[in-house]
């Protein structure tokens, strides 16, 4: 594994719901993708799964440079990049975030993003224990409670 040394696992036992795992699997390797480009090369990146009680939540953990507060508020819009994103060696799109802020509004959830140089960069999933309620309908309406719209 490359940087299988580098990834940490915490989490508490029997955290389960009923999400899309596709989904969930694709948002966390993004995050941990990310974690990988942009966070302290030397340093761990820690996935924490946790029961907060109305919901479970999903985190991804790393030391780094902190995302500035000015991109932090629009960093979730589709082709969106950090300025430092943007003039470092790594390349993309400015996809990736977009894909996990949709996979917690398809799963009825939200994500939350803290950043700052002292403690490192944390963004966390938090979903609820059922996500059925916030599925499309087969004739593609939008169910009751579904959130749309960007942050």
């Amino acid at each position: 594994m490359l940087h299988g040394g580098r990834f940490v696992l915490e989490a508490e036992e029997h955290v389960r719901g009923i999400w899309s795992a596709e989904e969930l699997r694709r948002a966390l390797w993004n995050l941990g993708t990310n974690a990988l480009k942009y966070g302290a090369a030397d340093s761990r990146i820690t996935f924490t799964v946790t029961a907060t009680g109305a919901h479970a939540q999903a985190s991804v953990h790393n030391q780094g440079p902190a995302i500035a507060r000015a991109d932090q508020e629009a960093i979730f819009k589709p082709f969106i990049r950090t300025r430092s994103a943007k003039t470092g060696p790594s390349k993309g799109w400015g996809l990736g975030l977009t894909l996990v802020w949709g996979c917690a509004q398809a799963h009825g959830g939200r994500v939350e993003l803290t950043s700052d140089a002292g403690t490192g960069t944390t963004f966390r999933l938090m979903l609820p224990w059922d996500a059925r309620p916030f599925q499309a309908d087969p004739n593609g309406a939008e169910l009751a409670g579904r959130a749309s719209g960007h942050p």
